[in-house]
């Protein structure tokens, strides 16, 4: 279903003017009597005709067409200025499911040190399996890896695995780290809508894989935007959410041959299931962020992207709760589409 949006005004609101105006010393009695009429009988004859909505005004004055989408909420900005150019329902409190994960990655890569080696514990790879469930990367029990190789296990894939090793990691304990999670939400100014309960974003209770809860992660649309746009300033992050895919070699077999000192761990590949990054299908200028899904917050995304408009122009989005997991990305393309069009307007007049 398509959603009606106020489209940003490329024009400065009038302001009134204050100064002096040239006036007659003696104005004519007769000729301000005439005015006072005239402008009388006008208004009388308008008075059947409805003034235009807000939205009409406002989208008068943009020369591109509004983004139809599925999403039941969407938010864009300029990341350069941030400037918010579309606000669907931008403060509405929704759950967010796996686009969790870019607060777990921010705090990951803020708080720690990315080549902090991570022993991946048989029984923390059975508590996700067994009580959490969803998507994995597929780690292997007593594998090491370092947290940068974890947030790849995470972003890309979505690996619930990965989420959780990387709590333990941050914050010692899953729920030691959901406060931290909370507390960074309070510390970068994010709003009282948005809640986290775990660190990757699921709606399961606890050791029942196939039941949910009441309580799960939820945000806003603007606020996943102001998240995203501080987690993309890091350069890690900005990284990791741009790779379409992340190989790491085996290091356990003979044949490795690795130096002293190397991890060791099994070969992993992880694919990054955002499809407007080449080659999966492609958006110019595309370069991340996160995707999100699950059977009660529906299909959600962040996403980001690049294009040469003032030198450079990165904008940075969210929908949540599209219609169906491809309708993320197509809503996605028409969000950016729209916001480089407009910005490409505005430059060009």
């Amino acid at each position: 279903m398509s959603r009606l949006h106020d489209p940003p005004s490329t024009e400065a609101a009038p302001h009134l003017s204050l100064s002096r105006c040239a006036l007659p010393s003696r104005p004519s009695l007769h000729l301000i009597c005439c005015l006072i009429l005239v402008g009388v009988c006008l208004s009388r004859g308008n008075t059947s005709q409805a003034p235009p909505t807000y939205a009409a005004q406002r989208a008068a004055h943009s020369p591109v067409p509004l983004p139809a989408l599925t999403a039941q909420a969407a938010y864009l900005i300029d990341a350069d200025t941030n400037t918010v150019l579309f606000n669907q329902k931008g403060e509405q409190s929704i759950m967010i499911a796996s686009t969790s994960k870019i607060m777990t990655a921010y705090l990951a890569v803020t708080k720690v040190d990315p080549t902090n080696p991570v022993r991946i514990a048989p029984e923390t790879v059975t508590y996700v399996k067994h009580y959490i469930g969803g998507s994995s990367a597929g780690l292997q029990p007593n594998d090491s890896l370092t947290v940068e190789d974890l947030l790849y296990a995470m972003m890309l894939p979505s690996g619930n695995d990965a989420a959780m090793l990387i709590a333990q990691a941050v914050g010692i304990t899953e729920e030691g780290f959901v406060a931290m999670m909370n507390r960074e939400a309070g510390k970068i100014g994010l709003s009282k809508n948005t809640h986290f309960q775990n660190p990757e974003g699921s709606s399961v209770i606890r050791g029942m894989p196939n039941s949910y809860q009441d309580n799960y992660n939820t945000t806003t649309a603007a606020d996943l935007v102001k998240l995203s746009r501080l987690a993309m300033a890091n350069p890690l992050f900005a990284t990791i959410v741009k790779r379409p895919d992340y190989p790491l070699p085996d290091t356990l077999s003979p044949a490795a041959h690795v130096p002293a000192g190397t991890l060791r761990h099994h070969a992993y590949n992880w694919l990054n299931d955002n499809t407007l990054l080449a080659p999966l299908g492609g958006y110019e200028g595309a370069t991340g962020i996160k995707t999100g899904a699950n059977d009660l917050a529906g299909y959600s995304f962040a996403f980001a992207a690049t294009r040469p408009i003032r030198c450079t122009t990165h904008l940075i989005g969210v929908v949540l709760q599209s219609d169906s997991g491809e309708h993320r990305f197509t809503d996605a393309r028409a969000l950016l589409d729209y916001g480089f069009s407009t910005l490409s307007a505005q430059s060009s007049s």
